[in-house]
């Protein structure tokens, strides 16, 4: 009767093992193919805001050299004005290629298992980085356009400060606004679940 009750209880936490382990492979291939659509929309986003900042810089400097002002009078005050707006278009370029959001998506490994751990730790870097470039882009753009507007002030006139500031500033929160955040929302979904190491991949980073 005791022989039958010990092959009992270990049939059983035999079965209990094997629907508690995880599927790592099902895992692995969600986390992959999560990172790599982000990876792509970081690509993306850096790209379209390259190009837009390539495009205000080249835009104001033609607009200065050939005196127009759509909106009104072109003068002196209009044309630094473009200057300085063309000099912070081309410090937003400068970032976006010296400091791109670039998501790095580790080389699959044989060991399911073990891919799923690394690309847990790959999405939590990635997550880090999207939070990093939200800042930096929203307090680099408020430096780069008060610094701007200063300039404006002492060189020109309170206006053309005040305007230069007004129409650059909500460029930060708006590049911010529309990055790639899709990383950063799962590792902090995930992140207790993963920290805990909860089943058979386990482990923290």
């Amino acid at each position: 009767m005791r022989a039958w009750v010990v092959v009992a209880v270990t049939l059983l936490c035999t079965e209990l093992e094997v629907h508690a382990r995880p599927d790592c492979g099902g895992e692995a291939r969600e986390l992959r193919t999560h990172l790599r659509r982000e990876a792509s929309r970081a690509e993306t986003w850096n790209t379209l805001w390259g190009l837009g900042f390539a495009a205000a810089t080249v835009g104001q400097v033609l607009l200065a050299h050939e005196e127009i002002n759509v909106f009104g009078e072109f003068d002196g005050a209009y044309r630094e004005q473009m200057y300085v707006g063309a000099i912070k278009a081309s410090l937003g370029l400068g970032g976006r290629l010296v400091f791109p959001l670039r998501l790095h998506v580790p080389a699959p490994v044989a060991d399911e298992c073990e891919d799923a751990r690394r690309l847990r730790k790959a999405i939590a870097a990635a997550g880090t980085k999207e939070r990093k470039a939200i800042w930096l882009t929203i307090i680099g753009g408020t430096i780069v356009n008060l610094s701007g507007a200063i300039w404006l002030w002492v060189r020109q006139d309170g206006k053309t400060a005040v305007t230069s500031f007004l129409t650059g500033v909500p460029i930060g929160p708006i590049g911010a606004l529309t990055q790639p955040k899709g990383a950063m929302k799962l590792s902090k979904r995930k992140r207790v679940e993963w920290t805990a190491g909860l089943g058979w991949i386990g482990g923290t980073f």
